[in-house]
């Protein structure tokens, strides 16, 4: 259209004047390589202010009833594209596994259809819960053995959730949901720290569930690329942008 011929140009001009073009993934600096090629990826960071809080003394874990059970935990907003309803469906599949609960923090709109699905299913190894303050982030996060991450495909090209990289920093493995193509996935694959599915494989995600939760050695080589990858992500990274102008 006449509208995205001007837009173009629009944006040729406006970025030829750019000292330095910054942007976060992979997919976002090829949309821009049309208007510039002084592109540079940095990626974003893991909060520095988390730390992880072991199990035993994790009073997030005490207050909810939940020791010595295995945690799949999502943590964020209930909305259309962040796919909560596919996990609370593995947890229909997981239900005579009670050692297993799905602890699911946020709202959202699609909140209300997630509450009514756990009670129409009798799903007691759900556990849902508001936002929590931030002062008590290590303490829900650090809950989790495996964590549950979902992007949608409009986006998928775009940007990583920032949950992961707290993940990262507390070192815990990763359950995603989102396109083969996305940022994420490539992410997940390349560092290998946990695994992505479909929106409809369901049944592939409670058979992972329960792989890693009765394989230690799994488990542990997921925390050892973990703790490799998180490196990438550290809040060093926000000095790649001061650096260029000094």
């Amino acid at each position: 259209s006449i509208i995205y011929k001007w837009w173009v140009k629009a944006n040729i001009r406006f970025y030829k004047n750019a000292f330095a073009v910054y942007t976060i993934s992979k997919g976002m600096s090829d949309s821009l390589s049309k208007y510039s090629d002084k592109v540079t990826i940095v990626p974003i960071w893991y909060d520095s202010d988390l730390h992880y809080v072991e199990k035993s003394q994790n009073s997030f874990i005490v207050e909810n009833g939940i020791q010595n059970k295995y945690v799949i935990l999502y943590s964020g907003n209930i909305g259309k594209g962040h796919n909560v309803r596919l996990l609370v469906e593995a947890a229909k599949y997981l239900k005579e596994e009670r050692d297993i609960v799905f602890v699911i923090i946020g709202d959202g709109w699609e909140k209300k259809a997630i509450e009514e699905y756990v009670k129409e299913n009798s799903l007691d190894n759900v556990l849902l819960l508001p936002y929590q303050p931030y002062n008590r982030l290590s303490l829900s996060l650090s809950s989790a053995d495996l964590a549950y991450v979902s992007i949608e495909d409009k986006a998928a090209t775009l940007c990583v959730p920032s949950k992961t990289f707290n993940f990262l920093k507390l070192g815990i493995p990763l359950l995603c949901v989102a396109n083969t193509h996305s940022e994420l996935a490539e992410m997940v694959d390349k560092y290998k720290i946990g695994a992505v599915f479909g929106r409809e494989d369901v049944g592939e995600i409670c058979s992972y569930i329960l792989y890693l939760k009765n394989n230690p050695k799994a488990i542990k080589a997921l925390k050892s690329n973990i703790l490799r990858a998180k490196e990438e992500f550290s809040p060093k990274n926000a000095n790649r942008f001061v650096n260029r102008f000094n």
